[in-house]
């Protein structure tokens, strides 16, 4: 019991770690646009997060899924890891390009839903239009998180999530501070951070833990 006790928490605190990452990211994003000479960029960086999150908190069961088909395919010593995982970033990869196509109609409900005054509905198109691009990667990181921690790899997990987190606030702060790009910086460097870290993601997988395959004529 104390060994199952041991492992459970070496698997939880890098996860619970990783999650600390993410509101200070937030944090960062307000403090940048909240130095901005119009609080309209604030308002605007705040319904553009929202709708971002409901989007991918729509599309979270790629992590849940991937996780859960994973670790029970170690758990059975089964060899249909390289299977799971290339289909889980085909599906990724698909619902990312569908994002894409159907950007300006989400974008025309999300405002409506979310309706302001034309100022900030502006803003929020500016940044709604930029940080789309991220969707891909951010699914496919959804994947590949979901991946490590169903190969009980926390470690490698918290080293993406802190990675990917890290990149967007610097980015942040030469974008907008240095760059003076406001608004337009901030969702840019989502974008940037987002790709990063899929780019490293997909090389541990095939380099480090040595399990990525796109054979998927594999069962």
């Amino acid at each position: 019991m104390k060994n199952i006790n041991t492992r459970i928490i070496q698997l939880a605190v890098p996860l619970i770690l990783s999650n600390l990452t993410i509101p200070l990211l937030g944090l960062t994003n307000t403090f940048v646009v909240g130095h901005l000479h119009n609080s309209s960029y604030l308002a605007a960086v705040g319904l553009g997060t929202t709708i971002f999150n409901f989007i991918y908190w729509s599309l979270g069961f790629l992590r849940m899924t991937t996780t859960g088909v994973i670790a029970q395919a170690q758990g059975q010593n089964s060899s249909t890891e390289h299977s799971i995982i290339s289909h889980s970033l085909l599906i990724a990869f698909a619902l990312g390009v569908i994002l894409l196509i159907f950007q300006s109609p989400i974008e025309k409900a999300a405002l409506i839903l979310l309706s302001s005054d034309d100022t900030i509905n502006t803003l929020t198109a500016q940044y709604y239009a930029i940080r789309i691009w991220a969707a891909p990667a951010a699914l496919i990181n959804y994947v590949l998180i979901g991946t490590c921690i169903g190969l009980q790899k926390p470690i490698t997990a918290l080293a993406l999530t802190t990675a990917m987190n890290l990149i967007a606030i610097i980015l942040d702060i030469i974008f907008v501070f240095h760059l003076h790009m406001d608004i337009k910086g901030v969702a840019l460097a989502d974008v940037v951070a987002q790709f990063i870290a899929m780019i490293v993601g997909l090389f541990l997988l095939k380099r480090k833990l040595n399990i990525l395959s796109f054979n998927f004529n594999k069962t």
